[in-house]
């Protein structure tokens, strides 16, 4: 299998949003994407990332590399180190917060509140009803008593 630079490149700015989704898919319970699913939650997550570093940083994420002579000149793009910081502490960072929105179901509470939705961010009516109630099942499981003990 050849893999093209433009595909290595690509994929590399695509880890971010790799990372945030492994990280969201350990703390939220939640159904199992396809492969185009990932991708696509990925390319979110990255897209997410790099415009909220651009606007904080005011550099560009990818720098235009040329070299060669007067009359030949060759492009390439490479990725900005200056980056590399700011992007690994959104892309960890930002799913807990987001996990944590998510679990505690904050965001659908307002909406509830301003009356815009009647639904919960969970999955299912059953993650819902176990998350909320806090309580806990106690069996009592029987003795047996021995006729040994009772002095017959």
């Amino acid at each position: 299998m050849n893999l093209s630079t433009e595909v290595l490149t690509t994929l590399t700015f695509l880890i971010p949003g790799f990372l945030s989704s492994l990280i969201l898919g350990s703390l939220v319970v939640r159904r199992d994407k396809d492969p185009l699913g990932r991708v696509v939650e990925a390319l979110v997550f990255s897209l997410f990332y790099y415009v909220a570093v651009t606007a904080i940083t005011h550099d560009s994420p990818v720098l235009l590399r040329v070299s060669g002579t007067a009359t030949e000149k060759t492009y390439s793009i490479a990725f900005n180190p200056r980056f590399t910081i700011p992007l690994v502490g959104m892309s960890i960072v930002a799913p807990i917060i987001l996990s944590l929105f998510l679990t505690n179901n904050w965001h659908m509470r307002l909406l509830r509140f301003l009356r815009i939705t009647e639904r919960s961010s969970r999955e299912t009516v059953w993650l819902d009803v176990f998350t909320e109630q806090k309580r806990y099942v106690i069996s009592t499981v029987p003795t047996f008593v021995s006729p040994l003990s009772v002095g017959y």
